[in-house]
């Protein structure tokens, strides 16, 4: 839609807006800021016919951050690709979002959400119930996250390449961790799945080179292909 719009410096999207396709502002390198409003339901897909699915802000090379204006509407963005693995900062009301705290109440949280964003630590609460996949895939100064007891289930790369996440703890009411879910944490040094998780995935703490032990309870009944591979320290 404005692809190549070489010398857009600004975006107002307004609040009719429900998507924002793929490639909708790619090479638009003059652009700095844009704010996503509410409305926005989907982003990175052919729902009009144009671009392939992709990522709508792609070869914007002076993007410095997308501001949004409603945190508990971002997480339920059906996104195809995060546009924070290009621009990483996330602006809530012009506040730089470092220590997110998702809102009482969301329930899910959706794929790709937050991947890519420079985020620090993140708190999810007791009412997401889902960490979609990829959810915050390659949020690399992550350090601590904190999920709430009403999660299930771990989406497949749900923290994959955190490689500064120290500490994780998986709540009780988690049954499923998927593929590479915790894949690259480099900085892990142990695993403790609870006891009502039922299934590990592919890869999912495939080169975790840090972690020394993993404890695990008889609920488990299927381990997937390699999924502590890579994991150089392990001794039990």
């Amino acid at each position: 839609a404005f692809e190549r719009c070489y010398s857009l410096a600004s975006i107002t999207i307004p609040n009719s807006v429900k998507a924002i396709d793929g490639l909708a502002f790619s090479y638009c390198t003059a652009l700095t800021s844009v704010t996503i409003p509410s409305s926005v339901t989907e982003m990175g897909y052919n729902s009009s016919g144009g671009h392939s699915p992709g990522n709508p802000f792609d070869y914007c090379s002076n993007l410095k951050y997308i501001n949004i204006t409603d945190l508990e509407a971002w997480c339920k963005i059906n996104f195809c690709v995060s546009p924070l693995y290009l621009v990483h900062n996330l602006y809530l009301n012009g506040s730089d979002v470092t220590d997110l705290v998702i809102p009482d109440g969301v329930t899910s949280i959706s794929d790709n959400a937050f991947g890519g964003c420079s985020l620090l630590s993140v708190t999810i609460p007791n009412s997401v119930t889902s960490i979609g996949n990829g959810a915050f895939k390659g949020c690399y100064s992550l350090t601590s996250a904190t999920i709430g007891s009403g999660v299930k289930s771990i989406g497949n790369d749900a923290f994959n390449a955190c490689e500064k996440l120290e500490e994780i703890k998986i709540p009780n009411s988690v049954t499923s961790i998927g593929n590479s879910a915790f894949g690259g944490c480099t900085a892990l040094t142990s695993v403790v799945i609870p006891n009502n998780v039922t299934t590990i995935g592919w890869y999912a703490f495939d080169g975790c080179s840090g972690v020394t032990s993993v404890t695990m309870d008889n609920s488990v009944t299927s381990i997937g292909s390699n999924a502590f591979y890579g994991c150089k320290g392990m001794k039990k």
